[in-house]
């Protein structure tokens, strides 16, 4: 779970950028993301990386309250609903992009040091 984590500290640029894209002002966007990515963390805890990053990316809509308190984030961002899930499913969209690459790069990583990329 350390990984969703590492991705928010290592590239908030990518997540910022994401959610201007969909219609929020840097204002707007430097008050989400303490509180969102804080909540996306504490899911990847309970649910796991995959569910948590799998409902965030639902075309349904009723799936994101299942893993965030939408209501409790927009009013402390003072936006609305629907601009909460819909930055919530911009950032998911970021975080599989950058989470993807770590993980690509543990893999290639893990696999040298135990002989997998052998070329032998």
């Amino acid at each position: 779970m350390g990984f969703i984590k590492q991705c928010f500290e290592e590239e908030p640029d990518i997540f910022t950028e994401c959610l201007q894209d969909v219609g929020f002002n840097v204002e707007q966007a430097c008050q989400f993301l303490p509180a969102v990515s804080s909540l996306i963390i504490e899911s990847t805890q309970k649910k796991g990386a995959f569910r948590t990053i799998t409902c965030l990316l639902s075309a349904c809509q009723n799936q994101v309250p299942i893993i965030i308190d939408v209501g409790a984030i927009a009013k402390s961002s003072a936006i609305n609903v629907e601009q909460v899930i819909t930055g919530l499913h911009a950032i998911a969209m970021a975080l599989l992009q950058v989470y993807s690459k770590k993980s690509e790069s543990l893999v290639k990583a893990t696999s040298s040091f135990s002989g997998l990329n052998r070329t032998n």
